[in-house]
């Protein structure tokens, strides 16, 4: 039965993970060899745009059926839905004037800044739930890979010492997107699975209930 547990538990978080992982791969090595482009309308820029729309569409989706996480999955609706944005700047920019993708993104986070503080009691229980959920440290990395690796990654000044006179644009840019696309697998990897296992939280709300009455 233990054999049984630890291979159900290998099939639904290491497998998934790791076709994420190829699917990134992918995309990066046609980027490379027959995109030849890191543009606003290369595959690897729309799949990035693509990835956090999907997620963003889920949550919004869950946030109606949840009967444990409906505030969690409203607050990943929208911020999968800022980075959307943000991601869409330069198409949003064809046909409004410069910076014109910053006024929905501000809207959407300052409603959901006033939604998180009308129930954050609430969502103080949802937090100590969702962070006990297995794919947390999997949104957990994306996350950090986007808005952290990627960004150190995309500082002229490394590769312009790293690489001296054969540095080359497309190299960062391509290492830059690189980065970014796989924190956005990462992402929508664990938000697929947020979905999936919500029905289950309940387990996790028991141990989470348990570690604040503890620590109370």
């Amino acid at each position: 039965m233990k054999n049984v547990t630890i291979k159900n538990a290998f099939l639904l978080q290491f497998l998934p993970l790791l076709a994420t992982l190829l699917i990134t791969l992918v995309i990066g090595v046609y980027s490379v060899k027959w995109d030849h482009t890191t543009s606003e309308s290369s595959l690897i820029e729309l799949c990035q745009a693509g990835f956090m729309l999907f997620a963003s569409a889920i949550c919004f989706v869950q946030r109606k059926k949840s009967a444990h996480l409906p505030l969690i999955f409203t607050i990943l609706s929208a911020f999968f839905a800022v980075i959307f944005i943000r991601e869409m700047d330069y198409h949003i920019e064809l046909y409004f004037p410069h910076g014109a993708w910053k006024y929905p993104a501000l809207l959407i986070m300052a409603l959901t800044g006033v939604f998180a503080w009308k129930n954050r009691q609430a969502l103080v229980k949802e937090i100590n739930v969702w962070i006990n959920l297995p794919q947390f440290h999997t949104w957990l990395l994306g996350f950090l890979i986007v808005f952290v690796f990627s960004r150190l990654a995309g500082m002229n000044d490394f590769w312009q010492s790293f690489l001296a006179d054969n540095y080359m644009r497309d190299i960062k840019n391509l290492v830059e997107e690189g980065l970014e696309l796989l924190g956005y697998a990462l992402m929508l990897n664990a938000a697929l699975f947020f979905v999936i296992l919500d029905p289950r939280v309940k387990q996790s709300q028991t141990v989470a209930n348990k570690t604040i009455a503890t620590h109370g």
